[in-house]
């Protein structure tokens, strides 16, 4: 199967292949000039339900999720990020906070 790229954002896009019969994709991002892969998954060759996942943003080397097709996976995965990338938020926040207390 060729390859597909799947738009979804003006940043961010899906590139999905299909790989000795298993479904491989990848989520790319453009957080400034340059195109990242931020997390790539492929589908479990036993089991069309489990998708296997990394991501050096998560700091993830090798976890799954649980999904009923490529597009729930895909879904969950964005979320990850989203949440992610709310979890640096708040903590620069709460840092910026204790550094501007005074006594």
């Amino acid at each position: 199967m060729a390859t597909v790229i799947k738009p979804n954002h003006k940043n961010r896009y899906w590139e999905i292949d299909e790989t000795s019969g298993v479904l491989v994709g990848k989520l790319h991002f453009k957080q400034f000039y340059e195109d990242e892969v931020i997390l790539s998954f492929m589908q479990d060759e036993h089991d069309d339900t489990t998708f296997w996942y990394a991501s050096d943003m998560l700091e993830v080397e090798d976890d799954l999720v649980c999904a009923n097709d490529p597009d729930e996976a895909m879904a969950q995965f964005e979320q990850m990020v989203i949440e992610h990338i709310e979890d640096e938020i708040n903590g620069l926040e709460e840092m910026k906070e204790r550094f501007l207390e005074v006594d």
